[in-house]
């Protein structure tokens, strides 16, 4: 687990504490931060966090005992910095932990509301949302509403959209070649990123489609080796290909010289995309969008608009909205518009 801090002026760079496996070290300050009436993990407030935290989660009972074993050694890191700002990306873990060592510290707190998805216990979640000492800023409107509605939270939500440095992207030129229609989908193999359901869309496309078709599948993940059997199962080797993870110009030079950016993010129990950053790399890179109506996506991407909507678990309809993304590719109007928003409203140079 990595915690992000900052110093408190605006232009300070981000400091990265990591938790430790060395049970000397964790054991050397947890009892040091006893003996001084200073623990954190032996605090009363902390304990009760805990017990609601693992009877929520207890198949993670393990992972919850390993970060609240590292609590005082955190906390003995912490203080090394001086007076910092804690920034918090989404609810998850880490965010939980370092509120639980901010009641101590005392920081001012950043936290970036990314997706509607949280672990955090409702009791806890409803006390950070209502701290004085955070301010919180969310990617969407959708991201923005589902907390406002769906938990009591009197704290302002700042609405400050994620954004991609143009000045990089502006370096990479399209040079698309005139045989297969590419076809590209980036991300990490795991069950949100709706990679197995694109998998079975493709293996319902009629063959005339398939023999013009080249698809690419990069990044890495859990699910490397299901997807691989998955492929070859359904046959499509012959113009699937998974390749693994690239480097990030790498896959910029990827999306520009693709004809379509396929990102079929489903909504899991546990997780759910909020907007995922290839969507704005593919708008500025003028290749085509086809994605789902997840999270916070339709704020970007407007179907026939700025991008193309479909629902990657029905694999019967996918052959009719691909069909209409090909013909659209030759027009190049949607990529104008698609282009125009992202640069207008999810764009820095640094």
């Amino acid at each position: 687990m990595i915690l992000q801090l900052r110093g408190r002026k605006q232009d300070s760079n981000y400091s990265y504490i990591q938790s430790s496996i060395n049970p000397l070290q964790l054991s050397y300050h947890i009892i040091r931060n006893v003996v001084l009436g200073r623990s954190v993990a032996f605090n009363t407030v902390t304990l009760k966090t805990m017990i609601r935290q693992i009877g929520q989660e207890p198949a993670r009972f393990l992972e919850w005992l390993f970060l609240w074993l590292n609590l005082d050694f955190l906390h003995h890191q912490i203080k090394k910095m001086g007076d910092s700002q804690f920034v918090f990306h989404f609810l998850f873990r880490s965010t939980l932990v370092g509120d639980l060592l901010n009641k101590s510290l005392k920081f001012s707190g950043l936290v970036r509301l990314h997706t509607s998805s949280t672990v955090i216990n409702t009791v806890s979640l409803s006390e950070i949302f209502n701290a004085d000492n955070y301010r919180f800023q969310a990617i969407s409107e959708h991201c923005k509403s589902h907390f406002i509605n769906t938990f009591d939270v009197y704290s302002e939500i700042e609405i400050v959209r994620q954004s991609v440095d143009y000045n990089l992207i502006s370096t990479i030129k399209k040079s698309p070649s005139n045989d297969k229609y590419k076809m590209i989908c980036a991300g990490r193999l795991i069950p949100k990123k709706g990679i197995l359901e694109l998998i079975a869309c493709l293996a319902h496309l009629p063959n005339f489609l398939k023999k013009d078709l080249r698809v690419q599948i990069i990044g890495e993940g859990a699910l490397e080796n299901e997807i691989n059997q998955a492929i070859k199962e359904e046959g499509l080797g012959d113009f699937v290909q998974l390749r693994g993870k690239l480097p990030h110009y790498s896959l910029l030079l990827e999306i520009a010289n693709s004809d379509l950016m396929v990102v079929p993010s489903i909504e899991t129990p546990s997780d759910v995309d909020g907007i995922p950053t290839v969507i704005i790399e593919s708008m500025l890179l003028k290749t085509n969008v086809l994605t789902t109506s997840i999270g916070g996506i339709p704020e970007l991407v407007q179907h026939r608009k700025t991008g193309f909507i479909f629902d990657p678990t029905k694999p019967e309809t996918f052959h009719q909205v691909l069909s209409e993304v090909i013909l659209e590719t030759k027009k190049g109007v949607i990529t104008a518009k698609a282009f125009e928003k992202a640069m207008k409203e999810y764009t820095r140079s640094n």
